[in-house]
């Protein structure tokens, strides 16, 4: 009976020791950004605890056009991608903005770090979602072949014109 005992005592001890584990993120943050009209505020596109390394990422991120303007990206492929050896690809097409960015050389990147920040313009009243779209998401490794991302979250956010 004290065997069981010893046994349940180390299983209990031994699930509390565990660490969390961190589940990848891209997201936009802040997750809520109050901006007036005619105005710009900024939407950080990052990704964070990202254990396998990747090469290039495409992706698409659609928002309500009718409420904000895209008015451009900042810290275009720095950060995360800080290699001089990149090649990005940015179209706006009016509510949906088309993102590709790829090392040409060197190691693929891991980790946390900031991809983009992104300017959008208040039009007009009311809260706008800015919607990172999950099929139009690709990571890349160093052949050029799309890899998967296990348990990847994916937050948007929404931006407030006041």
């Amino acid at each position: 009976m004290k065997t069981g005992r010893y046994i349940f005592l180390s299983l209990i001890f031994l699930i509390s020791c565990e660490e969390e584990i961190a589940l990848p993120t891209l997201s936009l943050t802040p997750e809520s950004l109050s901006i007036d009209i005619g105005s710009v505020g900024e939407l950080t596109l990052q990704i964070d605890d990202l254990e396998d390394a990747i090469f290039g990422i495409s992706l698409r991120i659609a928002y309500d056009s009718t409420g904000v303007s895209f008015a451009g990206s900042t810290e275009f492929g720095e950060g995360y991608f800080s290699s001089s050896e990149i090649v990005t690809f940015l179209k706006d097409t009016s509510s949906a903005i088309h993102i590709a960015t790829t090392l040409t050389s060197g190691e693929g990147v891991s980790g946390s770090g900031i991809l983009y920040t992104l300017e959008f313009e208040g039009k007009s009243q009311g809260s706008h979602l800015v919607e990172i779209l999950p099929n139009f998401l690709f990571f890349y490794d160093s052949s050029g072949s799309k890899i998967t991302i296990p348990n990847l979250i994916i937050s948007s956010a929404t931006i407030n014109v006041e």
